[in-house]
């Protein structure tokens, strides 16, 4: 999971393009912003693309991501959605 940590904070959103390319489908892609929107790690930006949430910090949104993956609280949000 922490490869899709790292496409997440180096694009600053959710990048479809590049999760298409390393084999999500559109519908896990879909499941994926979904899941990370409700925890308010993305949010919506221009043109309804999914972000970063602006208002936390970079190091927040991992701290965040860390502790879900840590607790095996990510796992659930991606229920079908892996690498």
């Amino acid at each position: 999971m922490s490869a899709i940590i790292e496409v997440i904070l180096s694009k600053s959103g959710l990048p479809t393009n590049d999760l298409l390319e390393i084999g999500f489908t559109p519908r896990k892609i879909k499941k994926l912003g979904d899941n990370l929107e409700r925890i308010g790690i993305l949010s919506r930006g221009e043109n309804n693309a999914r972000i970063l949430n602006t208002e936390l910090e970079k190091d927040q949104i991992l701290s965040k991501l860390i502790s879900c993956e840590d607790s095996d609280q990510l796992t659930p949000l991606l229920h079908e959605v892996g690498e």
